[in-house]
C-alpha cells in the first residue's frame, strides 16, 4: 500500500530554502509496502 500523505507545506518550504534538517527522510528512494518509490523535487514542475 502506498503512502498517499503529502509532504507538509512547512517541509516543502524548508526543502526549497535549504534549511530542512533531514532532506533524505523526505526525498530519494523509500520502501512503501512491497514497492519502492523515489521522491524528488522537480524545479519548474507544477503541483
Amino acid at each position: 500500500m502506498r503512502d498517499q500523505r503529502p509532504m507538509s507545506e512547512a517541509a516543502i518550504e524548508a526543502l526549497a530554502q535549504g534549511r530542512h534538517g533531514d532532506p533524505f527522510a523526505l526525498l530519494g528512494p523509500h520502501r512503501e509496502g512491497e514497492h519502492w518509490v523515489v521522491r524528488a523535487i522537480l524545479p519548474g514542475r507544477g503541483r
